[in-house]
């Protein structure tokens, strides 16, 4: 069998009415260990060709653990509960640290809203989460975000003397567009751009000039929700910010293509008032240029000049009639 390419490819295999525990359990290596596919993990639970390939399969929860632990886990809760995961391989785990980059990244981020445990959800506490993220945005806090390298190591599970390895695995999450940032290696840390858009090439994750792009919102890729955790309210917030986020920018966007939009009808009604005045000055010119010629020649031949011309003229016309007369 092909390996499939992109996520297309293996949701077509996922959706196969003939899918079986042992090739779903082959078709979920290929989804964990596929280098250009980082959401979406959760999705593949939830068809139902694989709900029923795992309704009398004994691996069922280590199966589910394993995959909800791409979609929005960490490197950190694998070690923690790795007898009741499946065994990752060295690309496995390398994509899962990735992932908790993108994790570490956006707690940052949100910074406290990013909460965790139960949380007051009343109408009060979510006005005061607005009101404080209104703050900060005016005051420009949110606008720098550097992670200590120790903070990456720690929680990614690296060997504290290992800066290479670090290093190599932030330059993998840049170039995998999973977030727009850059290395400080003076002073040791991942900095963040914020302000920056994600571009994603096609479904495959390559540059390709027939694949459709899709421009992403946002300096972060969003990974899978967790929604069917107890706690599952504590990340309202952090979804509330996201949207607020979102609604900001587009509300920037629509103001500024109002704000074109005005200007190109002013200018056109302006080019409309200029050619009109062009056209009256050219048919005045012209006029001008006419009435001049006219009279130009009425006072050439009012002037004594013009009266030798009509003596000579007729002269001329009268010696000829003679010479008819007799001949």
């Amino acid at each position: 069998m092909t390996a499939p390419t992109n996520l297309n490819d293996l949701l077509s295999e996922f959706s196969s009415p003939s899918l079986s525990p042992s090739l779903l359990q082959s078709l979920l290596h290929r989804l964990l260990s596929h280098p250009s596919i980082h959401n979406g993990f959760v999705d593949v639970l939830s068809l139902p060709s694989v709900q029923a390939a795992l309704s009398n399969n004994p691996q069922r929860d280590v199966i589910v653990r394993t995959v909800e632990l791409f979609g929005f886990g960490t490197i950190e809760e694998y070690y923690e509960l790795k007898d009741a995961m499946w065994d990752l391989n060295d690309a496995q785990l390398d994509k899962l640290r990735m992932l908790s980059v993108v994790s570490i990244a956006r707690r940052r981020i949100d910074g406290d809203l990013v909460i965790d445990g139960d949380v007051d959800m009343t109408a009060d506490s979510l006005k005061a989460v607005s009101k404080d993220r209104k703050s900060r945005r005016a005051n420009g806090k949110h606008r720098i975000l550097s992670i200590p390298y120790s903070e990456l190591i720690s929680k990614l599970c690296i060997p504290a003397d290992d800066i290479r390895k670090l290093e190599d695995l932030l330059i993998q999450c840049i170039y995998a567009n999973l977030l727009s940032a850059k290395l400080d290696q003076h002073s040791k840390c991942l900095v963040v751009e914020p302000n920056a858009t994600l571009v994603r090439d096609g479904n495959d994750g390559t540059k390709s000039k027939n694949s459709n792009s899709v421009e992403i919102c946002g300096s972060i890729l969003s990974r899978d929700l967790n929604i069917s955790s107890t706690n599952a309210t504590s990340q309202l917030p952090q979804m509330i910010s996201r949207l607020e986020t979102f609604l900001s920018h587009s509300e920037a966007l629509l103001y500024t293509l109002e704000q074109f939009t005005l200007a190109n009808a002013t200018v056109r009604k302006n080019d409309a008032i200029r050619w009109k005045e062009v056209n009256r000055l050219l048919s005045e010119s012209k006029s001008n240029a006419k009435f001049g010629a006219l009279e130009r020649a009425e006072l050439e031949n009012s002037g004594p000049a013009g009266e030798r011309d009509r003596r000579e003229v007729k002269r001329s016309k009268m010696q000829a009639a003679m010479m008819q007369r007799f001949s």
